[in-house]
């Protein structure tokens, strides 16, 4: 079996719908390790908006109820632009797993999203010149991959392809600008753990450990020789029964016929609206209005409250949600713990049934990430 922990619940869809494609068996669950005979299972770990304290010790406790059932792989999913408590959560892990070092590949190159020279690029333009500057949780004001990890000197290390050596440092980033440079980082991400940790009285054994975005991990996939039959990608449809769930407060443009809601306005006043337009139209977009602007905390635990709500009176065939701490949210406000990937629409987009419970289909996106088509 090969382990992942993700930070948010988004991350671990991309995860599992990579997995997914090459035809291994997936699961993704929440907030802790349950027994599983799938060969790929993910678990959410939901740290992405704690401390990085918390989210340390979370990760650690987590990892290690992993490393007793000994994987053939722990691969911990990082967010491609860093945000989060990376740095935190890898020496988590890699103390865990035994590991001196640990060689992370956040870059996604089908993305545009590389590491060249230190430096951390979408589509050629500075991170910090791009929209990420403003995300409104962890705003991204350098472009210095060191300085999006908050490491110091002694512990952070870049390395080149085909470079005689790699950093002894305790992480070191790949700089990464094609598949080939991800091709290459995937046969020798374990050429760091060579020095083990020794636990006072006893030398542990070591767990291997792999650290990066979604697209690295496909590339281990393809080292491992873990490629079954490819799944193609489904194409995106919009059926009867549809509920398209916001997570912004920036309303995207789109053909949804669209119920917006208020601070002050009642779950099952808005629950009603959306069933209406569902009968009538056959799908519906929820959207918190303006007043939401500088209100995004209250805004998140309306949103969760009304699209509960919604989703128990008008009975949505599916519900696609935008938003990685919106779709977090709700699934957790759900009760849900175990979901599996069933389609994958486009990179990080992807179509997931909750298992053992009578629920809608979920189709999860990342909100840095565009839909397939326009929907």
């Amino acid at each position: 079996m090969i382990a992942v922990l993700a930070d948010d619940l988004t991350g671990a869809a991309e995860i599992g719908g990579s997995a997914f494609r090459y035809g291994l068996t997936v699961e993704i669950q929440l907030d802790g390790l349950l027994p599983s005979d799938c060969e790929v299972v993910v678990i959410d770990t939901n740290t992405r908006s704690s401390s990085a304290d918390d989210a340390a010790t979370i990760v650690r406790s987590i990892a290690t109820d992993v490393g007793r059932i000994r994987p053939e792989l722990i691969y911990k999913k990082v967010d491609s632009v860093l945000r989060g408590h990376v740095a935190a959560e890898l020496l988590a892990v890699s103390e865990v797993c035994g590991s001196h070092s640990v060689l992370m590949v956040n870059a996604n190159p089908r993305k545009g999203r590389t590491v060249t020279a230190g430096e951390l690029r979408i589509k050629g333009t500075p991170l910090h010149l791009t929209s990420f500057a403003s995300d409104p949780e962890y705003p991204c004001r350098t472009s210095v991959v060191k300085d999006l990890l908050r490491l110091e000197d002694d512990r952070f290390g870049l390395a080149v392809r085909g470079a005689a050596s790699l950093p002894d440092k305790p992480i070191i980033v790949g700089e990464t600008a094609s598949d080939t440079d991800l091709q290459y980082w995937a046969k020798h991400y374990d050429r760091v753990q060579s020095r083990q940790l020794v636990n006072r009285s006893s030398e542990r054994e070591s767990v291997r450990l792999a650290a990066g975005g979604g697209e690295y991990f496909e590339a281990i996939l393809q080292s491992l020789g873990k490629v079954g039959s490819l799944r193609p990608d489904d194409p995106m449809t919009v059926s009867n029964g549809s509920l398209l769930i916001r997570g912004s407060t920036v309303s995207a443009e789109s053909d949804w016929p669209e119920v917006s809601f208020g601070i002050q306005s009642r779950p099952d006043e808005i629950a009603r609206r959306v069933q209406s337009v569902l009968q009538n139209q056959g799908r519906a977009a929820l959207q918190g209005d303006t007043s939401f602007c500088e209100q995004s905390g209250e805004h998140l635990t309306r949103l969760i409250e009304i699209s509960k709500q919604t989703m128990l009176q008008s009975q949505p065939r599916t519900v696609w949600i935008e938003g990685g701490r919106t779709a977090s949210s709700l699934v957790r406000a759900c009760g849900w713990n175990r979901l599996a990937p069933i389609a994958v629409h486009g990179d990080g987009v992807v179509r997931l049934r909750v298992v053992g419970e009578h629920a809608p289909d979920l189709i999860l996106k990342p909100g840095s990430y565009p839909w397939p088509n326009k929907v």
